[in-house]
């Protein structure tokens, strides 16, 4: 069996032509050619030129055959799915000009500066997923399979200040009635990490299911940050897809991801095919039904930035932030607390003179200043303000001349005054 890893060489240097394209940067390498940024000597137009190697094509009839595949690709138009151009040929090299895409790929989306592989909460890794097994749907609905979906074959981009996921690398991708007489018994194209088992035996009756295993790898490692199956080299993960090992429970690796997602995603990539969805178009169902359930991100709306919440692997998976009324509601409440116990307690403990408490004169709640003496007219609030009360409450009060500018004191009334009214044996007072 023959694995198509990548080329140990760089065959086409910047500068150099091939067809009407002049060759720049590499920006990708995969399993059966390099990707270039080059542009178009004679309209000038940039374009990714994914570069077939010869050995790939040495049959005839597979290279026709392979160009017939990439024309029904440049026929899908999808947002999710990169456009393809016309193929062209360079002597014994498949060229495959295809839309430039600027932006970053999921596969650095999913590593942090520093390289530590970063996981996605069930929401953001939903608002990626579901659009890129729509695009994936678009193929499968054109009877083309991609073979090689990995991250780094999504590029990122910004449309409308949201994250758009892209599909590219379609070089490996082949029509599904065909499988039969382009796939040999002895190559296996694709990343063996995201191979499905029927796919690792080199089987010829594959068909979409191939993709949506892929596709479950990819979630796997969004929601936990590793992949299924690793070692130390391409090889020792190849043997263990074959002999289909058991893997780590998403749950296992990361307890807040939700169950039904949980088993939503290893079905997607279980090793019996039969289990798995039929296509990523139903894939894609199942995962939009799934998010809008959750009530937590709009499922009609694309993946965005904002959504994106990424911690390390080593680190515990954040909590879900708190509505802001409650955090303002839990602070107010901790302040009066606060207050509370300081005022209870020794107010000297928190710097703050505290006069002892006593009870106020008539005098004190009319002003803050010092009694002032008594003028002549009263104040407001002198007629407000009810003065001390008397000795005697049967005693009434008189008015003289001299006291007519002050005004008259109110004895305090525990019952009403009675008035003197001459009788017999009663002489009332002048």
């Amino acid at each position: 069996m023959v694995f198509a890893f990548p080329m140990a060489d760089e065959p086409h240097p910047p500068g150099s032509t091939l067809g009407a394209f002049v060759i720049g940067e590499r920006v990708g390498r995969g399993g059966i050619g390099a990707v270039y940024r080059v542009h178009n000597r004679i309209t000038g137009e940039l374009r990714a030129l994914k570069v077939v190697r010869p050995e790939h094509l040495a049959d005839p009839e597979h290279r026709l055959r392979f160009a017939r595949e990439m024309r029904l690709a440049a026929a899908v138009q999808h947002p999710n799915v990169v456009r393809v151009y016309e193929p062209a040929m360079d002597g014994d090299t498949l060229l495959l000009p295809m839309e430039l895409i600027e932006g970053p790929s999921l596969a650095s989306h999913l590593r942090a500066p520093g390289g530590a592989r970063l996981l996605l909460a069930d929401d953001a890794a939903l608002a990626l997923m579901v659009p890129i097994c729509e695009g994936v749907g678009a193929l499968h609905a054109s009877g083309i399979m991609h073979r090689d979906l990995k991250p780094p074959n999504v590029m990122l981009v910004t449309v409308a200040g949201a994250l758009s996921p892209k599909v590219i690398d379609l070089g490996a991708a082949l029509e599904q009635q065909r499988t039969g007489e382009l796939t040999r018994a002895t190559m296996v194209i694709g990343t063996p990490a995201y191979l499905s088992p029927e796919q690792a035996e080199g089987r010829r009756d594959l068909d979409a299911r191939v993709d949506v295993y892929a596709l479950g790898v990819m979630l796997y490692e969004m929601l936990t940050g590793r992949r299924p199956y690793e070692g130390e080299s391409d090889h020792a993960i190849f043997a263990m897809v074959l002999r289909r090992d058991p893997y780590p429970p998403i749950r296992q690796l990361a307890p807040s991801v939700d169950v039904a997602l949980a088993e939503l995603v290893e079905r997607a990539f279980s090793h019996d095919r039969e289990r798995r969805f039929p296509d990523a178009r139903a894939m894609a169902d199942a995962l939009r039904a799934l998010w809008r359930k959750s009530a937590t991100v709009d499922a009609s709306l694309p993946s965005q930035d904002s959504a994106r919440i990424a911690v390390a692997v080593s680190s515990p998976r954040p909590a879900r932030s708190r509505p802001l009324a409650f955090v303002l509601g839990t602070l107010t409440a901790l302040a009066v607390v606060s207050i509370t116990m300081m005022l209870a307690g020794d107010p000297t403990r928190a710097g703050v003179a505290v006069r002892p408490a006593t009870r106020r004169t008539s005098e004190e709640r009319t002003t803050t200043s010092p009694p002032l003496p008594e003028v002549s007219p009263p104040t407001v609030e002198q007629h407000l303000t009810p003065p001390a009360p008397t000795p005697a409450p049967d005693e009434t009060t008189a008015t003289s001349q001299s006291d007519a500018g002050r005004a008259p004191a109110t004895p305090q009334r525990s019952h009403r005054l009675r008035r003197c009214r001459p009788r017999p044996g009663v002489i009332c007072p002048p």
